[in-house]
């Protein structure tokens, strides 16, 4: 399964802008080229001066995006003059969406991650045709306590990106009057404290003055001025639970955090389903958290050397049925079988603590079942495992995990399939 991922081809247009950094530039084509990127368009800065050793650099940017095409289709962009970082960037990415309707851009120095491309393609294709939507955004800012989650922000980063044509349309080359921004609704809404403010109209004036020579920054100017509103949240990833008196409330806070407390009376999956249905009440789109990285999602089949045996699968059909008629409330989404017997539930402490509390036995081994529990929202929530995962259960002498398919989280592909090959472990996906 690895072999047939790390093959399949990324079709989607990616643009390179580059100048005078030949060893950045070799990583990120060594890069792409292992990801089997298809669709790759180079955009080179000219130079015209003395400087020996900007030349130097120059033409050895030049020669290995040459010996690059030669070895893979690519098209190219050289300009004949030094137009600099103000302007050589954007008139590159006008190059570039003259030939495509969307695309991911790129500077040298960016090295994205496998799962960027398809995180792109897949929010390209979904705010299409929402034009408040400038770009998507491949870096962020946010705590890692927010867990992996998209959200939208009026600030752009520029450090791996993706947009479409319609949009790039309205580049601007200039900053708007920085007087009319002061008074701009929109900005001040977006920039909410004062000190934020005054940075961002020092830096605005700065450019203005010919301070700053770079092009972003037109960017950022155009979106703290237009009206922006979320539309769609995913949850994925390790969310840190805070005590509710920790919270600092806005008024909709104060407003919505009884249902919440409400809610979790009846435990995480009541609290996950009270936050869903707040936030459709918002007219905010919850997306499921595998929406974006598919490849973190086992289908049906084994993915290990090991194959359960007769007497496992009848165990296996045991703690199948033991998990389906628990009721809907219920925080169980784990369970250990062994010898035709349930011997551990998961509790509200999760599967590491369940794993943690069972007696070994020498001569029989459990299996580790992880399914949805009923009615539970998959958006929100789905059975994860991992590495820790079948570290855990070498220790509990557990020989397999049965998950169900495409209703998992499995982290750590590789390693887990490498560790549980070397202690003969079976993973069965249902």
């Amino acid at each position: 399964m690895e072999t047939q991922l790390s093959q399949k081809k990324i079709d989607i247009p990616v643009l390179i802008l580059c100048y005078d950094r030949p060893d950045l530039l070799t990583v990120l084509l060594r890069i792409l080229e292992k990801y089997n990127v298809n669709n790759i368009y180079i955009s080179q800065d000219g130079y015209s001066g003395d400087n020996h050793l900007i030349i130097k650099r120059h033409n050895e940017v030049k020669k290995i995006i040459k010996k690059f095409g030669n070895q893979k289709k690519i098209k190219t962009n050289f300009f004949k003059k030094n137009l600099g970082k103000q302007i050589a960037p954007p008139k590159g990415i006008d190059w570039f969406f003259k030939n495509v309707n969307k695309g991911i851009i790129l500077e040298d120095d960016t090295i994205p991650s496998k799962t960027f491309f398809n995180f792109c393609e897949k929010l390209l294709k979904l705010h299409k045709n929402d034009k408040k939507i400038f770009q998507i955004c491949g870096s962020g800012t946010l705590s890692k306590n927010f867990g992996a989650i998209t959200y939208l922000s009026s600030i752009p980063w520029m450090h791996g990106w993706a947009t479409w044509r319609d949009r790039w349309k309205k580049y601007n080359y200039k900053i708007n009057d920085t007087k009319k921004i002061k008074k701009d609704k929109n900005f001040l809404k977006n920039v909410p404290l004062f000190f934020g403010r005054l940075y961002w109209l020092s830096l605005f004036k700065e450019f203005e003055q010919g301070k700053h020579k770079t092009w972003d920054y037109t960017i950022v100017n155009d979106c703290l001025i237009k009206d922006k509103k979320c539309k769609n949240v995913l949850f994925a990833g390790k969310i840190d639970k805070p005590k509710i008196s920790n919270l600092k409330l806005d008024f909709k806070g104060v407003y919505y955090i009884p249902r919440i407390i409400k809610a979790s009376k009846l435990g995480d999956a009541a609290i996950l389903k009270e936050l869903i249905k707040i936030l459709t009440e918002n007219k905010i789109k919850v997306i499921k958290s595998n929406f974006f990285n598919p490849e973190l999602t086992l289908l049906k089949g084994t993915f290990s050397q090991t194959e359960p045996d007769n007497l496992d699968l009848i165990n296996i059909k045991k703690g199948i049925k033991s998990l389906k008629n628990l009721n809907a409330h219920n925080h169980v989404q784990g369970l250990v079988v062994r010898d035709k017997t349930i011997i551990k539930k998961e509790t509200l402490q999760g599967t590491k603590k369940m794993l943690q509390t069972i007696k070994t036995s020498k001569h029989h081994s459990g299996i580790l079942i992880k399914f949805p529990k009923r009615k539970q929202d998959l958006r929100a929530d789905l059975p994860t495992v991992g590495l820790d995962t079948f570290k855990d259960c070498k220790k509990a002498n557990i020989k397999g995990i049965v998950l169900k398919s495409n209703q998992n989280i499995f982290m750590d592909k590789k390693k887990s399939i490498d560790f549980a090959n070397k202690n003969k472990i079976f993973i069965k996906i249902i």
